[in-house]
């Protein structure tokens, strides 16, 4: 039926809480965690859910931030699927960014102002605890979201100039 519509931030919601529940709960067996990160990032794939989605871009960082922690050194599956949809979200703040202001002149590799500073700050912890990971799977993600990040981090202002002797 066509009718009824789905609440999408409360189904947000809900995907953000099975994704982070215990491991070794029966809420997480048969790898409904994995499926829950994967819902989200796909959820961040669609154009038309990206603008109403944007204020969870610092949560999902978070959540992912913390499952690829809490997954153990195991096997990688868990891990990877963070850092996947880490790259999900970075991808939709920055084609959400594009759309809004279109790169021009010597702007084309800075898109500034595409992901708000907390939201970087905490997919930069991400980065740093991902390319330490023992798996060359999660690496390669992680080398993903480092290139998809890269023109986000570009500073387009005038840095003050100083003199080398600190005054």
């Amino acid at each position: 039926s066509g009718a009824s519509r789905i609440d999408v931030l409360a189904f947000v919601r809900n995907m953000v809480a099975v994704a982070g529940t215990n491991p070794k709960s029966g809420k997480a067996a048969g790898g409904i965690r994995i499926t829950a990160l994967q819902v989200i990032g796909g959820l961040f794939t669609n154009d038309k859910l990206v603008t109403k989605l944007a204020p969870w871009t610092l949560d999902i960082m978070q959540l992912c931030h913390r499952s690829l922690r809490s997954s153990g050194n195991g096997e990688p599956t868990f891990r990877i699927a963070a850092v996947q949809t880490a790259c999900c979200v970075a991808t939709a703040c920055r084609e959400a960014s594009l759309k809004s202001k279109p790169l021009e002149g010597s702007r084309s590799l800075a898109i500034v102002g595409a992901m708000e500073d907390r939201a970087i700050v905490e997919t930069t912890r991400l980065l740093r605890y991902a390319v330490t990971d023992k798996f060359s799977e999660v690496r390669n993600a992680a080398a993903n979201l480092c290139a998809i990040m890269a023109p986000m981090l570009l500073y387009s202002g005038t840095l003050a100039k100083t003199s080398g002797d600190g005054s």
